[in-house]
């Protein structure tokens, strides 16, 4: 079933971090002294090892019917991987979906025919900002 996958909750965060430091140490030592102050390579290896925090499009939404399940497509704009991310702290609210390219998959299961979509996304919305 798409959409069933507790977010946030693959990978810690700062154990990311760290590992993406040392891959970014590891990369910059080995570059030659005259690209290091390259000030164009510099900014396009900082943004490889940079992660970009996804933002939802609510707006910009659609909708699949299948039997008993709808499901709801959300764009957005970031990394896909960062929804794997443990946070540094949580809120005792938990975020369920999955991501495919720049989608956030959600499920609904048995809803009805005048179901509140919009509502719908707008609180699922909320759980994973």
């Amino acid at each position: 079933m798409i959409g069933a996958r507790i977010l946030f909750k693959d990978h810690d965060i700062y154990q990311f971090v760290e590992y993406q430091k040392a891959r970014l140490g590891q990369e910059y030592n080995s570059v030659p002294d005259d690209k290091a102050l390259d000030e164009s390579f510099i900014q396009e290896l900082k943004h490889r090892y940079m992660l970009d925090i996804p933002t939802l499009k609510p707006d910009q939404w659609s909708k699949d019917e299948r039997e008993n399940e709808t499901i709801i497509y959300v764009a957005f704009e970031g990394d896909p991987a960062a929804f794997r991310l443990k946070p540094s702290a949580f809120n005792g609210t938990i975020a369920v979906g999955d991501v495919l390219g720049k989608d956030l998959f959600i499920t609904v299961s048995n809803a009805s025919a005048g179901y509140d979509v919009l509502g719908h996304i707008k609180r699922e919305s909320a759980k994973v900002e």
